[in-house]
């Protein structure tokens, strides 16, 4: 998913010379919802399976549970959000762009207004994967033992990695179009090019993480 978001980006860039950098951001921005689930989902299989172990006895077991996954929903909830106030904010400059100056009282246009918060969104997305992230490691951790059976250290990876890679390629590429190095659309264009290419090599990763058949529970031992 992530990977064919990235594409239709550069798809939309040399169509519309340019032009409509909402729409490709905004695409971006949707496969950041993909990165947030995969991080849900990873942890949703990590307590699955430790809920059949020896250490879901300890009374701690519970509780400590329920914050990491609570560490890894608000992830995926802000991103949501954040992406569909987006949505909501493009739609506004769609149907009745008179409506956005008249909401923040300035004269700039709807996407002008957006992208004066989008480095805010942007610095609040980070700081939320990091606890997500940090709540996936402290799980990990602390049943290391009941975990081992599913080997959890290349199937975390493979969803930390587009996570990671995303992040770090696109704030680099951000400071470069501050620095003048390149034009924004270049840099957009770059990054949706090398995220082809990266959700490719993590795919194949995939199939490592996790094979078709192996040491999956399907049921409770009774």
């Amino acid at each position: 998913v992530f990977g064919l978001l990235a594409l239709h980006c550069i798809r939309i860039l040399p169509d519309r010379q340019g032009r409509d950098m909402w729409s490709a951001t905004a695409t971006l921005d949707a496969a950041e919802m993909w990165e947030s689930w995969s991080l849900w989902s990873f942890q949703a299989l990590l307590v699955r399976y430790a809920e059949d172990t020896a250490d879901s006895k300890d009374k701690l077991f519970g509780p400590f549970q329920k914050i990491c996954l609570a560490g890894v929903q608000q992830y995926v909830i802000f991103n949501f959000t954040s992406n569909l106030i987006e949505f909501v904010w493009r739609e506004v400059d769609r149907y009745d762009p008179a409506l956005c100056q008249g909401l923040s009282g300035h004269t700039l246009s709807c996407e002008q207004e957006f992208y004066l918060v989008q480095d805010y969104i942007t610095g609040a997305l980070w700081y939320s994967c990091s606890i997500a992230i940090y709540a996936i490691l402290r799980f990990e951790h602390a049943v290391p033992d009941s975990l081992r059976p599913i080997g959890p250290y290349w199937k975390f990876w493979g969803a930390k990695m587009i996570v990671s890679m995303a992040g770090i390629q696109r704030m680099a590429l951000f400071f470069a179009t501050k620095m003048s190095v390149v034009t924004e659309v270049f840099a957009l264009y770059m990054h949706a090019y090398l995220l082809c290419f990266e959700t490719l090599l993590l795919s194949a990763l995939h199939f490592w993480a996790y094979p078709a058949t192996g040491y999956f529970k399907s049921a409770s031992p009774g």
